[in-house]
């Protein structure tokens, strides 16, 4: 196992890569939707609302399981694994 000192480098790049290719996406998706492909802000919106529908999705089911296991009161549980 990794001691936490040797770790965190390693967690403050993989923290950084990822907030990096989430900016370039932002940056870049709209770039190639209106400028190389030449289309309307409306199919714009439809182009980034597609790109971002998955994670919407993956929230609220993410928070429909929680409230099911907090009523069952599992919820409290499973985070001291």
């Amino acid at each position: 196992m990794h001691q936490p000192a040797r770790a965190f480098p390693w967690y403050l790049a993989s923290v950084g890569s990822w907030f990096s290719s989430f900016g370039m996406q932002t940056i870049v998706f709209p770039w190639l939707v209106t400028v190389v492909l030449h289309e309307s802000p409306a199919r714009l919106g439809i182009a980034q609302m597609s790109l971002m529908a998955p994670s919407i999705l993956f929230v609220l089911a993410a928070l429909l399981l929680r409230s099911r296991l907090w009523q069952q009161g599992r919820a409290g549980s499973m985070l001291a694994r």
